[in-house]
């Protein structure tokens, strides 16, 4: 099974995935650093928390949604 085997919607998101990923990848370090220099380590450290809380939550309370009321 290869790439080119998928149907042309799933390869489209595959590669849309890789390059989001890939452009998340090289900007979030950077990003942490620039919010540290402005706003301190401490205050950057709970903005990291509280987004990766938040994507926790969201994921827990999507998924009981999707399987109370469907997909």
């Amino acid at each position: 099974m290869n790439y080119f085997s998928f149907h042309r919607n799933i390869q489209l998101r595959l590669a849309l995935q890789f390059f989001t990923t890939l452009a998340s990848s090289a900007v979030i370090p950077f990003l942490a650093i620039f919010f540290s220099n402005e706003v301190g380590e401490f205050a950057t450290g709970l903005m990291y928390i509280g987004v990766i809380l938040s994507g926790i939550t969201g994921a827990l309370l999507g998924g009981r949604r999707a399987d109370q009321r469907g997909r």
